[in-house]
């Protein structure tokens, strides 16, 4: 890549944010960060979305990316608090 094509690449992608939503798994805390995110990628944005695995379908209806954490660690919780 020349000198000159990186100069208007980067000018380009100067103004793109890389944005990752770390969400809880309700809808109250789900659905307006959904939102936002989706207005974020209207706008040519990276975003992703970060949450357990219980709302990927959610997060994939809503056309975001979603990485899901947790589930380990939450189930390991649960059974020590259980045995």
């Amino acid at each position: 890549m020349s000198r000159k094509e990186i100069d208007r690449w980067s000018l380009l992608n100067a103004n793109i944010m890389k944005i990752g939503f770390v969400c809880l798994a309700i809808p109250g805390h789900f659905n307006p960060m959904s939102e936002v995110a989706r207005q974020l990628r209207a706008r040519n944005h990276a975003v992703v979305l970060l949450s357990l695995p219980r709302i990927e379908s959610a997060a994939r209806a809503a056309n975001l990316p979603f990485i899901p954490f947790g589930e380990k660690d939450n189930e390991s919780n649960q059974q020590s608090k259980l045995g």
